[in-house]
């Protein structure tokens, strides 16, 4: 069983990928917004108690490719996959 979780090795990512990391307090969602955002729009097309072993990889796949085409505000009004294109295009 692989132990490693989201944040379970911070260091090594940062360090390997030269990032700054930040933690959100507990119990803080104010703090989380973006993620808190996702975590809404992946719950409309995903409602709460699915069972996601059912879920087939094509729909999980268009829900993942509808909400990361969609823009931010925070990378520049950019969207994840474009700012992904970008970065392995260099």
């Amino acid at each position: 069983m692989n132990d490693r979780n989201e944040v379970g090795h911070w260091e090594i990512d940062a360090v390997s990928y030269n990032i700054d990391c930040r933690f959100c307090e507990p119990h803080s969602p104010w703090q989380r917004g973006q993620i808190e955002n996702l975590d809404r729009q992946f719950r409309w097309w995903f409602p709460r108690g699915t069972d996601l072993a059912v879920v087939s990889p094509v729909d999980a796949a268009h829900a993942a490719t509808i909400v990361n085409a969609q823009r931010r505000r925070s990378p520049n009004n950019q969207s994840p996959t474009a700012l992904y294109t970008a970065l392995i295009a260099q």
